[in-house]
């Protein structure tokens, strides 16, 4: 992992550094981090009150039967407002977003551009790929556009961090 100026993050500096976490925990803040990636390495070292990834957020009772994507934290998001009404608290949702496999981030109904890319990229045509890739971004569209429709009318700032990938 690299922090600034490419600086190879080591777990001995994050050791030494405050993180955004507990910075905002000094603050008085209370924090929840929902994740659609299995990064559990990373997300322990956050000092997040509360933290839930892909696979706890499947298995809940609540989403048996549903598909397991990025969808899935916009309740994550709500029942974490319902149980932090009183402001200084924090909501990370991290995406699965766009990564490859693309056509495994959208549900049928998203698949606007055809032909796609199913299956292993190595079988698939460059215009196929970028079909996928597409059909992705527009669910993820979706997914950021549903985030704002429920915090339209709570009090409260939003931030959208996008970390733009190269696609060949």
């Amino acid at each position: 992992m690299y922090g600034k100026a490419g600086l190879i993050i080591t777990p001995q500096r994050t050791l030494k550094e405050q993180n955004v976490f507990a910075v905002l925990k000094q603050l008085g803040f209370t924090s929840d981090l929902y994740a659609m990636q299995s990064e559990m390495w990373f997300y322990s070292n956050t000092m997040a009150d509360n933290i839930s990834y892909r696979e706890q957020i499947g298995a809940e009772p609540r989403n048996r039967g549903k598909t397991v994507d990025d969808m899935l934290l916009i309740d994550e998001m709500q029942n974490s407002l319902a149980r932090n009404p009183d402001g200084k608290h924090l909501i990370i949702l991290h995406t699965k977003g766009s990564h490859f496999n693309y056509t495994q981030r959208y549900p049928r109904s998203y698949a606007q551009w055809k032909p796609e890319c199913i299956g292993v990229d190595s079988g698939c045509t460059k215009a196929q790929m970028i079909n996928s890739y597409d059909n992705s971004v527009t669910y993820v569209d979706h997914f950021i556009t549903s985030v704002f429709e429920k915090l339209r009318d709570k009090k409260s700032d939003c931030v959208l961090r996008s970390r733009s990938r190269r696609v060949d």
